[in-house]
C-alpha cells in the first residue's frame, strides 16, 4: 500500500512509542531509519516512494494476476505514470 503521502505522520506516530524505537546510547530513533529503508524498498516494488506491506487473513480476489507483474498496474488511478 502506497504510504508516501503519510510518511511524515507515520514517523511521528512511531516516535510516540519512544521506549520501543528511541536509542538513548545514540540519541536517535535508529530503528525508525531501518523501517524507513524497508518502506522505501517496498515502495520501489510498486512504483511509489514509500509503501507498507500487509498480510491478509483471507484470500484476496484478483481478476487478472498478470496485472500484479506487469507495468500495466502502474497506470491505474492509484499509480499514475
Amino acid at each position: 500500500m502506497d504510504i508516501s503521502d503519510y510518511i511524515d505522520q507515520w514517523v511521528e506516530m512511531l516516535k510516540c512509542h519512544r521506549s520501543q524505537f528511541y536509542n538513548p546510547e545514540t540519541g536517535r530513533y535508529d530503528f525508525i531509519d531501518t523501517l524507513l529503508a524497508v518502506a522505501r524498498a517496498r515502495g520501489f516494488g510498486i512504483g511509489a516512494r514509500y509503501a507498507q506491506a500487509f498480510i491478509s487473513p483471507e484470500p484476496l480476489k484478483i481478476d487478472d494476476p498478470f496485472l500484479l507483474v506487469t507495468q500495466q498496474r502502474l497506470r491505474t488511478p492509484q499509480y499514475p505514470t
